[in-house]
């Protein structure tokens, strides 16, 4: 009975720990204490650009942060190369790499530029560089 009050107790206890209060500080006067003066905790009305999104902070700390990230990165240049590789690739070289027959390849395209809704290569690499 001694054993069963103390795992009672102990888990009472221990789910205290995670019971949060039930009020938390205003997130903009708290922003407003901690931030700095540009910026804001208002969703803005237009989506960001996915390929800028940290431009609408304002920060040139920032900017110059991921512009170093997107120009060192050698695994992103190392990816476009690949892309840049397999654009210049025949169908015969996909086959020869791939070891199947060019027929397979011409299916396997086929398929992908049709789920794509586009009749070329040409249009689906413009298509997924948007």
């Amino acid at each position: 009975m001694k054993k069963l009050l103390v795992e009672i107790l102990a888990c009472v206890s221990l789910a205290a720990c995670a019971v949060q209060p039930a009020t938390h500080a205003d997130l903009p006067a708290t922003v407003n204490q901690t931030a700095p003066a540009g910026w804001s905790v208002d969703v803005p009305r237009e989506s960001a650009d996915p390929a800028a999104w940290w431009q609408q902070f304002g920060d040139p700390v920032l900017h110059d942060l991921v512009a170093s990230v997107l120009n060192d990165n050698l695994d992103l240049q190392a990816a476009i190369e690949r892309v840049k590789q397999a654009e210049s690739l025949t169908t015969q070289e996909i086959a020869n790499r791939l070891s199947v027959e060019p027929v397979t390849v011409r299916t396997h395209v086929s398929s992908i530029l049709k789920k794509l809704d586009v009749t070329s290569r040409s249009e689906a690499l413009k298509l997924l560089r948007r």
